[in-house]
This record gives C-alpha cells, structure tokens and sequence, in this order.
C-alpha cells in the first residue's frame, strides 16, 4: 500500500508562540476600545447633561438619562404636550415654556413633535416609576391629533417605546399596533446604545450640533388643513380619548396637581372647517374627560389673534410670548 499523500493544501496552523502574539494583540485592540468609549462616554455624559428641549428624535439613551435626573432633582412643574408647546420654527430660548423658566419656574419640558395623549400617558407612567414627582403637570390637549386621520393618531415615540414596552398591555399594543421588539438585531442595537453613548445619542448630538428650525411654508391657505380636523363625534374607542381618560386617571390617583389647556387655533384660517357646533361638542367632551378626574381645564382654543401663528396651530415668537402669559395667568388662577 502506498503513503497516504500529504495535504499540501492545508494551512499551516500557527505555532504556539505565535498564537500567543494574536492573542495580546488582541487583547490590546479590546481594550483601547474600551478605553476610547469610555473616554467618548465621559465626555458626552459632561457635555450632554441636558438639551434646551427634546430634538426631534431624541433617543430612548437621552431620555433615559433625563428621568434619572429628574428622579434625582425633581422639577417643580412638568410640561406634556406636542410641536406647538414643543416650539416649531422658534428657537428653543424664545418658547413659551423657557419664558417662564426665565421667570423663576423650575420646568421640564417634555412636549416634542407629533407627540399624542398615548405619548403623555406612557411618559407619566414613566416619570411615576422612576420616583420622580412633580409639584405639578401642565397638559397641551390638541383636538388635531383626536383626528383618526391625523399622522401620529396612534404612534409612540421610538424613543418612549423603548423605554415604555415592558409597560405596555396586550390592549396597548392592540391599540397602537406596536410591533414586536425582537431578533439579535435589536438585542444589539439596545447593547451598543447602552454601551456607548455616542452612538446610543447619535440623534441627540446631531440636532444639539446642528439645529436646523423647521421653516414654516412661506403661503398659508386654509384649503391645506381640511382634513386636519375630525368633523365626527368622538367616541369613547378613540384612541386619543382612551389615553387621554388614562393620563387623567394616572395624575388623580397619584395626587399629582394638574393644568390641562386646549390648544390655541388659528380660527380665521380654519374658519370655514371648524367654527361649527360638532368641533365645539368634541371640544366639551375633552374637558368633561379631564373634569371628571379633577383635572383643572383652561380654553385657549380661542384665545390667539391670527398674526401670532404661522399656520393651523404653530406659535410664532410673538403667540409663544403670549401663550407664555396665558399660562402664567392661569397657574397663578389655580393655584396649582
């Protein structure tokens, strides 16, 4: 019998010594990363302490961290609502909410774009199970987003979500057809945010390097907010209306003092699409919803001359001065 050939093909394994230097320099390689995120991680975490307001897709890390903070210094009042309190196309330091800050209000404000009742809900329950208290809550209540049709009718903030699943019901997730969170990928996705913050931040460091206000279309017509409104009665399935009672429910139960105002409107814009008797009753219904929990209610729908918007509802400078009084007006009314 001949000798089995051999396999000339094959890679030379490497030898001891040499698989020892692969190793080390491996090991090295680890941990300079390691030193480099954690230095990247310092300084983020100092330079990154807080933000003015939410950007627009702030991320489930910042947010994170801004519950631990207020965990541990509570603000005096907390402020839920969407891009109107939020401050579209107006920069952060001429907004409502920083005007009373300037005067003395210890505030956090924690509207953002397309935010919903389903967002201020989950943010309470939130804000509730990190220990943080405030003295008290000030809800924006937009009849816009009640509208079955509107954008962000049933939407949770990615960055609430995250943070917000192991709260969800199997009702929630029904009702807001939340998808799974599940697969390696978003396993990884959570750890590396976790790990590193610039990369958990991304978003967040973006919008604080490089903010860019949205611009408000140059021509307003009424015609483009037809469908912005819900002409139809409001039921008690709607979805807005079921996390509306909720958030009402959630700020009795846990004594929270509470100032909830409709949101200022544009009415000789919209005119013809909401000066009718259906846009009053589903406006009545929203604050028997809030009454009924005690919540104190104010009506600002009406409010604001046309010049102090730059559409349907968006505040400009001057209508973020004048919201600024009517909120300071009706905190000092109610004594809140």
């Amino acid at each position: 019998m001949s000798a089995t050939p051999p396999n000339i093909g094959a890679a030379k394994p490497p030898d001891p010594p040499q698989r020892a230097g692969v190793m080390v320099i491996a090991g090295v390689v680890v941990v300079l990363l390691a030193v480099l995120i954690a230095g990247e991680n310092a300084i983020v975490a100092q330079r990154m302490q807080h933000l003015p307001r939410l950007a627009t897709d702030f991320s489930a890390t910042y947010l994170d961290r801004e519950l631990q903070a207020l965990a541990e210094e509570p603000p005096q009042t907390v402020f839920l609502g969407d891009s109107v309190l939020w401050g579209y196309g107006v920069p952060a330091g001429d907004i409502a909410v920083a005007r009373l800050s300037a005067r003395g209000l210890t505030a956090e404000n924690l509207a953002f774009k397309a935010a919903n009742p389903a967002n201020d809900f989950f943010l309470l329950r939130l804000l509730h199970d990190r220990g943080v208290r405030p003295r008290r809550v000030v809800l924006e209540i937009n009849q816009q987003v009640f509208n079955p049709f509107d954008q962000s009718y049933r939407a949770l903030h990615p960055g609430v979500l995250a943070l917000a699943r192991p709260l969800l019901t199997p009702a929630d997730v029904r009702r807001l057809r939340v998808a799974p969170d599940a697969g390696p990928q978003a396993a990884l996705e959570r750890a590396a945010s976790n790990l590193w913050l610039v990369y958990g931040m991304r978003s967040d460091l973006r919008e604080s390097l490089f903010e860019r206000l949205p611009t408000p279309p140059p021509h307003i017509a009424s015609d483009m907010f037809a469908m912005t409104y819900d002409q139809a009665p409001l039921r008690k399935s709607n979805v807005g209306l079921v996390y509306l009672r909720a958030t009402a429910a959630l700020l009795a139960s846990t004594h929270t003092p509470a100032l909830a105002f409709l949101t200022p409107v544009n009415h000789a814009l919209l005119h013809e699409f909401i000066d009718n008797p259906q846009y009053g009753a589903n406006k009545r219904r929203l604050v028997e919803a809030l009454r009924e929990h005690g919540i104190a209610t104010v009506d600002f729908d009406s409010a604001l001359p046309s010049r102090d918007f730059f559409d349907n509802d968006h505040l400009n400078p001057q209508g973020q001065r004048d919201l600024a009084e009517l909120l300071a007006g009706a905190l000092a009314k109610t004594k809140l």
